[in-house]
């Protein structure tokens, strides 16, 4: 199931999610045209992620991807806070803050 399909449960259901993306592993960085199409999906996927997410984040201890991640974003903005952090520890913490202060059940 992918995040869109998630959302789509999530809406029906008034949960909301916090969707973490790792990258950990990937050696190679996305050309230019790969970050122009995750910009795309991003702003398709926005209007569903503004009412069925909380936020969410990229794991990558790569400072270099979390620069180009971040360029993705600066095409298209997220509709909810969005983190690019180093370890996937991290970004489930951030997940559960979030997640508690909008009063979701974990």
């Amino acid at each position: 199931m992918g995040p869109a399909s998630v959302m789509l449960d999530g809406r029906r259901t008034s949960e909301r999610l916090f969707l973490i993306t790792d990258i950990a592993r990937m050696r190679q960085l996305a050309p230019a045209s790969q970050r122009q199409l995750s910009a795309e999906w991003l702003k398709h996927v926005s209007p569903l992620a503004r009412v069925a997410s909380v936020g969410g984040a990229t794991v990558t201890p790569s400072a270099i991807l979390r620069g180009l991640i971040t360029a993705v974003f600066w095409l298209q903005p997220s509709p909810n806070p969005f983190f690019c952090l180093a370890s996937r520890h991290d970004a489930m913490l951030k997940g559960i803050e979030l997640l508690e202060a909008a009063r979701m059940a974990l």
